[in-house]
């Protein structure tokens, strides 16, 4: 609802502590879980591995996404190593409801609140614009403040029911980030690139080196395609094996 980027970088920020909040307690107590090491597999299958890809490749800002990816990665493993086969799709489901660990689903509720604006923001940004000018096309005497409001509004809350509202979401994250996220982190730069800088590679670089640029790019075009078939294959099965147990064993 706010449109001043000042305003939403400080509820993202206030949001940050609610989630470190959230995290420490969490960590701490899977940390002190008797481990299951003996019980626990060497590695996984071939679809546990694309859909774990699938969920870190939605990150697009390096920096923050290394240290959050970090905090994530520490928290599954201890959770995964505290917890073993009895691990739950959300590990605040692990979590006692109880004393000081009830404010976790709190601090992780506040936080989701406050940075969920922050994460729409750019995209409304973007979007917004033609949208205003389609509206006063057909209805000049639209209020500009409702407009604006009620469009922020809408998405805001049609995100929030999708979120809700969809079973199995944690099977769905995987399903966005090995499809529009690879397709954003592999297939569309080098493409982008080519396209964008083919007549200065032209004056500027010779034959072979170009080719190779060529050759880079659509190396890195080709490993995305196979990333979006195989994340979708194991993602379709995930889906398939939640809605209709045993019936992917032999696909699998």
């Amino acid at each position: 609802m706010f449109t001043s980027m000042k305003v939403v970088t400080f509820f993202a920020l206030i949001s940050s502590i609610f989630f470190a909040i959230g995290m420490i307690v969490i960590l701490q107590f899977t940390i002190r879980q008797p481990t299951q090491w003996d019980k626990l597999p060497a590695y996984t299958d071939f679809t546990g591995t694309t859909m774990m890809i699938g969920i870190l490749i939605c990150g697009v800002l390096p920096t923050t996404m290394l240290t959050c990816g970090s905090i994530m990665t520490g928290l599954g493993f201890f959770g995964y190593t505290g917890f073993g086969d009895k691990i739950a799709p959300s590990i605040t489901s692990n979590v006692p409801k109880d004393g000081l660990y009830s404010s976790v689903n709190v601090s992780l509720m506040i936080q989701t609140v406050l940075v969920h604006s922050f994460a729409l923001f750019v995209i409304i940004e973007v979007f917004y614009p033609g949208f205003q000018r389609r509206v006063h096309e057909r209805y000049p005497k639209t209020p500009n403040i409702l407009l604006d409001k009620g469009y922020r509004l809408f998405w805001v809350l049609l995100t929030y029911f999708l979120a809700i509202g969809i079973p199995n979401l944690e099977i769905m994250i995987p399903l966005v980030g090995v499809t529009s996220g690879t397709l954003c982190a592999l297939v569309y730069p080098p493409l982008f690139e080519i396209l964008t800088f083919w007549h200065e590679w032209q004056r500027s670089m010779g034959y072979c080196q170009r080719i190779s640029k060529v050759l880079w790019n659509c190396f890195c075009v080709c490993i995305g395609i196979c990333a979006i078939c195989a994340g979708v294959y194991s993602n379709v099965l995930a889906i398939i094996e939640a809605f209709h147990p045993g019936k992917t064993q032999l696909s699998a």
